[in-house]
């Protein structure tokens, strides 16, 4: 008898944690009553000692009002067994007021997942009580959301992730921790500031819209410098950034392409879109917008855009407009989201944030705050896992037309060897006058820009078949055999070919 009653037991306590309501059985507990929770707050579950329940009239309990603030944990005795044989405890899962006769211990403010969980836990070990994770994003990223239920599924948490579906504002959601991101929206932005208190939070991304527990954020200054060492080393001199957001996020990148460029002698245009409430929603307005001010600047033009959305209008503007991309308008983007950057009109080259590793991070700093341990005193900062090259910027930009043959002729037969004297006769210059031009418009070297262009065409191949060998590689892009790819990895990149091809092939692929 006992063994029955303590299994249903057990499943009144889950269900009054984990389901809308709870129906108990009158033969064990000789109460009946069913209370749904709902979004005013109300309560989830109760249940009542035999004594306090007139079995023959049916009489039970009121339901309980809803009159405090303060979430009620109830805690269970001394253990689960302690309260099975004479069923003498008030169980009360939600908000309310207590009863004065009810025998019960009281903790307010309080996770009762820990102090029910656990005794659940000690009475019946082959059942679990999953901690309860809420996924609240301003920036729906399919792969952030993807890494943290991966490591949801090790930890073994209960994963909320409505919003991320449906935008739903979860105003009553109480749980263990909460992964988030800024919002855009005023309505999730007010929640994270009241909830963010109440359990531990670690906020995903830069913009900082609360004080929060802990806080993994890419690294934006450096995601600036990669676009615009790119753009140097592709031959460009005239520079544009592109915006229509503001923020922290927006003030980084910016920080970190404009004096990367200053560092090189160059100065950054800013084109800052600003809406009003007449335009605000008008994609028309922005975009007409856009094409005035990039009609009145010098070509060829590189344009850093604040992200790859950004710069897929840009593109879109420059098709329209009859600009050629990358040859007029070379653009760039920041997060490399493969669904804006491949189905552009012109595939787009990007900065890979890591937003996989930033999101495992956020998770796994989020488990050792719910362990309670002390959130660390800074944000962890993750840096970007390198720039994916595609059409909208694989272009050398040179106007000196003596330049533009030799950099032609590299391009056509990188697959074969030739000297320096063969590049200054295609350019019909003396290989004196060669190494002139190359070091006046593009800062290095002619065997410099060699070496460069064929560790790129390998970074390409391999990106394209990722299952090639690294003597295949070598020979395709140039370079002759693994052991010379080797050593200019490791003089430019600080990696053997082994580690570089592992680390490509574990990175998005990319149209080149």
């Amino acid at each position: 008898m006992r063994g029955l009653g303590y299994d249903i037991f057990i499943f009144g306590v889950f269900c009054g944690l984990l389901l809308d309501g709870v129906e108990r059985n009158p033969s064990w507990f000789s109460y009946r009553e069913t209370v749904p929770y709902d979004s005013a707050g109300d309560s989830w579950c109760l249940g009542c000692a035999p004594q306090e329940v007139d079995p023959a009239t049916g009489k039970v309990w009121p339901r309980l009002p809803f009159s405090t603030r303060a979430r009620l944990c109830i805690t269970i005795g001394q253990t689960v067994q302690t309260a099975i044989p004479g069923c003498g405890q008030l169980l009360l899962l939600g908000r309310g007021r207590l009863p004065r006769s009810a025998n019960i211990a009281v903790a307010y403010k309080s996770a009762y997942v820990h102090v029910i969980g656990q005794n659940v836990q000690k009475a019946s070990p082959h059942l679990r009580f999953k901690r309860r994770v809420l996924v609240a994003l301003g920036w729906n990223d399919p792969r952030t959301i993807r890494a943290i239920g991966q490591y949801a599924r090790t930890a073994d948490w209960h994963l909320e992730t409505r919003h991320f579906f449906d935008e739903t504002v979860p105003r009553h959601w109480h749980g263990d921790g909460m992964i988030i991101s800024s919002p855009q929206r005023a309505d999730l932005l007010a929640f994270f500031r009241r909830q963010t208190a109440r359990q531990p939070t670690v906020l995903v991304g830069r913009n900082q819209p609360s004080a929060v527990a802990g806080q993994v954020m890419e690294d934006n200054l450096q995601a600036g410098r990669l676009a615009a060492r790119h753009f140097i080393e592709r031959g460009h001199t005239h520079f544009v950034w592109i915006t229509a957001y503001f923020g922290l996020v927006s003030k980084d990148r910016l920080e970190g392409f404009s004096t990367a460029l200053a560092e090189s002698g160059f100065n950054c245009r800013r084109l800052e879109y600003r809406r009003d409430r007449s335009t605000s929603h008008d994609w028309r307005h922005r975009q007409a917008w856009l094409a005035r001010q990039l009609r009145a600047l010098p070509r060829p033009l590189a344009c850093y855009a604040l992200d790859d959305q950004l710069a897929s209008e840009a593109i879109e503007v420059c098709v329209a407009n009859g600009w050629r991309v990358p040859e007029d308008i070379a653009v760039m983007g920041t997060g490399n989201i493969e669904i804006a950057c491949e189905c552009s009109h012109v595939p787009i080259s990007s900065i890979d944030l890591g937003e996989e590793e930033i999101a495992r991070k956020a998770a796994a700093l989020l488990d050792r705050l719910m362990d309670g341990r002390k959130p660390p005193a800074r944000p962890i900062v993750i840096a970007p896992r390198g720039l994916v090259i595609r059409a909208s910027t694989d272009f050398m930009a040179v106007a000196n037309p003596q330049l533009r043959h030799a950099v032609d002729f590299i391009g056509a037969n990188l697959r074969r060897s030739f000297s320096l004297e063969q590049v200054a006769e295609a350019a019909s210059v003396s290989r004196r006058t060669l190494y002139n031009l190359f070091h006046r418009h593009l800062s290095r070297s002619p065997a410099e820009f060699v070496v460069q262009a064929r560790i790129d065409r390998a970074r390409q191949l391999l990106a394209a078949s990722p299952e090639q060998t690294i003597t295949n590689l070598a020979a395709q892009s140039g370079l002759g055999s693994p052991r010379t790819l080797t050593r200019l990895l490791l003089r430019r990149e600080g990696v053997n070919a082994r580690t570089w091809k592992k680390t490509l092939r574990k990175a998005p692929r990319s149209n080149q």
